[in-house]
């Protein structure tokens, strides 16, 4: 996660996992502050993978900026 801070809405992320690739477009970028959970209004299946609620299933990646904020990058299936 070292450049999630270079993606764009836009951008495209790939998943690869079991030698499959998914493709995934940057769709929301958030910065958050950590008391503000409404902010990461995502819920993770048991594999860990994010869902939208209302919308297509999509991927959350989360890191942290410093001890209060954290970067969140929205990503829907493309």
């Amino acid at each position: 996660f070292a450049n999630l801070d270079k993606l764009k809405v836009g951008d495209y992320v790939f998943l690869q996992r079991n030698g499959w690739i998914y493709p995934y477009i940057v769709e929301q970028i958030i910065i958050g502050h950590e008391d503000h959970t409404d902010d990461c209004w995502y819920v993770a299946d048991q594999n860990g993978v994010s869902l939208y609620q209302g919308y297509e299933q999509g991927i959350t990646l989360q890191t942290c900026i410093d001890s209060y904020y954290r970067l969140i990058v929205r990503c829907r299936n493309d």
